[in-house]
């Protein structure tokens, strides 16, 4: 149910977002008369229909003084209206005149977590930054003395000019340490230069002005006896409810030094790193963790002995965090203590991850829930018994877990054999291989041989029973609890199939691009491969593009996802199958292209160089790969010519934006109702022309709640195909909808339309001059 709220709500929103008159966006200039000392800041903003999530912002400045604003906007799935500014901190401009452009693209969070761009505003300004008042100017050289004498310029020291504690302007040396200061003196006293290099002693000189011009040089003095830091301290984790948690294997390191010279957190976050201090400036600490936020942290030390303490958040908010405590009693029952090493596991996780207790007894757990349930929470420690806790999906992302485990009384070690036998539709046995034997109290398991062997031997606490299960694929498990009479127990299972059919799933790979080599229609020998959280197998597609599976029935949250690879394609993912018992399940794989037209070399550019490669090619002087000659056939005649060598130099150019082989019919435009109320109607269509584009009006009384449309079209001879496909979430209800989608451009001529294989019969289209 919360699933469906959710879709729904997204759907809700996607509909206010698509039918909202936007206001257009603004742009803010500070200081409204800049001058060319004057750091600017540049501001856009506007409003959204939705919940603000984050927003991303930069610029580039281009020849011509023509400054970018490239600024994005993520949003939640709540229609509320509000505003959003973000910022840019330009630095001093040299004297001119300026136009931002801005560029406001909007993304909104579908049901899946991804992002998809779907609205696009754009605005300008003007500003003129002014020459800047100053009347002095400080020049001269920074310099060092080697040991024989000989003077050397030091490039990149720092020059500051400085009125009490406040600073005035800085500016760096060049590589003959030479530098140039321009600044404003308006106050009553000294003005202040200090001088400062990595690894240098600083100066400082201070003087009254007498003139407009000061030569000022500096030669400064290495640093001869570096003082050296210990630098210590605690990492940890702090939850919501306060409660903190060291962070064992996190890296300290100084970004001053090299790579190679950092600390690692012990067991209670605890880290101490020692290094030589030998630059004038601060000390910046990067404290970091896969699975948390890096933290940093930038100082100037008081001594040579300094704490540093970091406290981690999450790096991935969608992540579900278990933290808590494992208590036991002593070894004389009086109290509980922590147990050190306890293992804390999440029985639905398919790759058996794992965290262990330190030795006060904390645990910290981030994973990605598994399932659209529950999830079985179990601890086990040696020389106590296994304890489980069932966890349903916090609503604050976050769930303290606490065991007290209870000591196994007078603990024995029971050696188990025997064999695991299976069941045939004859009624015979027959040995079972990789069957999994496990003691349910105590987790160990043990795994059967070719001949359904298997031995296991666990800790049994003699106050209760041996609880043994027995799984394996295709078959009903089994479960036996009994008290053995001694240590060395045989205990053979005769399995039964499982008794529901498998379903089928037959699926085709193909692509809508096609290739100098390969039309597209079918892709052979691609690797398939299908899993969900139970099951997966694997197959290679045949010269037709078919692939075949028999699977396990799937439904709910153990629906499958199929990948298929194949050379010269991108990686292609089919979500949300759902098999059947006894049922076959079709599945269209459509896979794109994994290079760009024009782009022959793989760059990611489409350059001059491209269409010189080409050209090459098409006088014999180079040969290409299969990928590089559909990448070259621009103009798509199966032909590699110096035709498309020139369409390709076109387009680096920006003479055109698009190649002839692209200008093909796409799609333009699509909506969707969302839920209707109920409506007794018929499902039909309707098609509508508008120059040489055609619009499809759907409307349907009974479609999954969770529809999203996935529209697709193309046309054979005179025949245009459309297809639409649901890829939004499966749902336990349906309501009716109105969708549209338009098609577009169509040259001059009268096409029949096959909407559903026919279902609503073959509307007839015109596109007249």
């Amino acid at each position: 149910m919360k699933k469906l709220i959710t879709l729904c709500l997204f759907l809700v929103m996607a509909i206010t977002l698509f039918s909202q008159d936007w206001n257009d966006i603004s742009i803010g200039i500070i200081p409204e008369n800049p001058n060319t000392n004057d750091e600017i800041v540049i501001s856009v903003s506007g409003q959204t229909t939705s919940n603000l999530i984050s927003v991303n912002t930069a610029y580039t400045i281009t020849e011509n003084g023509t400054i970018v604003v490239q600024t994005e906007v993520y949003q939640g799935m709540y229609a509320v209206v509000e505003n959003f500014e973000a910022e840019n901190n330009i630095g001093s401009l040299v004297a001119g005149s300026y136009e931002v452009v801005a560029n406001v693209d909007y993304f909104v969070i579908n049901e899946n977590g991804d992002y998809t761009q779907f609205d696009n505003k754009q605005g300008s300004a003007s500003f003129e930054v002014l020459e800047a008042d100053y009347n002095q100017i400080i020049f001269g050289y920074v310099t060092s003395i080697s040991e024989d004498g000989e003077t050397l310029p030091i490039a990149g020291a720092t020059i500051t000019v400085m009125a009490a504690d406040l600073e005035i302007e800085s500016t760096i040396t060049d590589e003959n340490g030479f530098y140039e200061l321009a600044f404003y003196y308006d106050w009553y006293g000294p003005v202040t230069v200090v001088c400062e290099a990595e690894g240098y002693n600083s100066e400082t000189v201070t003087f009254f002005p007498e003139s407009e011009e000061h030569e000022l040089n500096f030669t400064l003095t290495p640093i001869s006896n570096p003082e050296e830091i210990h630098l210590f301290g605690y990492v940890n984790f702090v939850t919501e409810n306060g409660i903190t948690f060291p962070i064992e294997g996190a890296t300290i390191r100084i970004d001053q030094l090299s790579d190679d010279e950092f600390a690692t957190t012990d067991e209670n976050g605890f880290y101490e790193i020692t290094f030589d201090y030998i630059w004038n400036g601060p000390i910046t600490a990067i404290c970091e963790l896969e699975g948390y936020e890096l933290q940093s942290v930038t100082f100037f030390p008081d001594g040579p002995e300094h704490q540093l303490d970091f406290t981690f958040v999450l790096e991935d908010q969608n992540l579900i965090l278990f933290y808590g405590t494992v208590y036991g009693e002593d070894s004389a029952g009086n109290e509980q203590i922590p147990i050190e090493g306890a293992i804390i596991r999440i029985l639905e996780l398919p790759d058996g991850e794992f965290v262990t207790t330190n030795a006060n007894g904390y645990y910290v757990f981030y994973f990605e829930w598994p399932v659209w349930g529950p999830v079985t929470v179990e601890c086990s420690a040696e020389g106590y018994v296994t304890e489980t806790e069932t966890v349903w999906y916090p609503t604050d992302m976050i769930e303290e877990v606490n065991f007290s485990l209870t000591p196994i009384s007078d603990p024995s070690e029971i050696f188990l054999y025997g064999y695991v036998n299976g069941l045939t539709n004859d009624g015979d046995l027959q040995p079972i291989e990789n069957a999994t034997v496990q003691s349910v109290v105590s987790g160990e398991f043990a795994t059967t041989n070719e001949n359904g062997y298997y031995e296991l031997s666990f800790i049994w606490n003699w106050d209760s029973a041996v609880v043994v299960n027995c799984v394996a694929e295709g078959y009903e498990s089994e479960t036996v609890s009994f008290f053995p009479e001694n240590q060395q127990v045989e205990l053979n299972f005769e399995l039964e199939p499982i008794s529901q059919d498998f379903g089928f799933l037959i699926g085709h790979i193909g692509s809508n691009v096609d290739w100098y080599f390969d039309d597209g229609t079918n892709i052979e020998n691609a690797f398939v491969h299908v899993s969900n959280a139970m099951y997966e197998a694997e197959t290679y597609s045949d010269d037709n593009g078919i692939f075949q599976f028999e699977l396990p029935p799937a439904g709910g949250y153990s629906s499958y996802t199929i990948l298929a690879t194949a050379e010269y394609y991108e990686d292609t993912y089919v979500d949300y199958i759902e098999i059947g018992e006894g049922d076959t399940t079709y599945v269209e794989v459509v896979m794109q292209p994994a290079y760009n037209l024009g782009d022959v070399d793989d760059n990611g550019d489409i350059q001059a160089f491209d269409a010189a490669t080409v050209l090459q090619y098409s006088a014999g002087m180079i040969e290409f790969e299969g990928w590089q000659i559909w990448a070259a056939d621009v103009d798509g005649n199966g032909q590699i010519q110096a035709f498309d060598a020139a369409l390709i130099l076109q387009y680096s150019a920006g003479l055109i934006d698009e190649f002839p082989i692209n200008a093909g019919i796409n799609l333009i435009d699509e909506s969707n109702s969302g839920c209707l109320n109920s409506k007794d109607e018929e499902a039909y269509i309707e098609v509508f022309v508008n120059g040489n584009e055609m619009t499809l009006f759907f409307f349907h009384p009974s479609l999954n709640c969770g529809l999203i449309a996935d529209w697709s079209g193309w046309l054979e001879d005179d025949i245009f195909y459309v297809e639409m496909d649901n890829i939004g979430q499966p749902t336990d209800c349906e309501c009716p909808f109105e969708l549209t989608v338009t098609f577009g451009p169509f040259e001059v001529g009268t096409y029949t339309l096959d909407f559903w294989n026919g279902d609503f019969g073959y509307p007839i289209f015109t596109i007249e001059e």
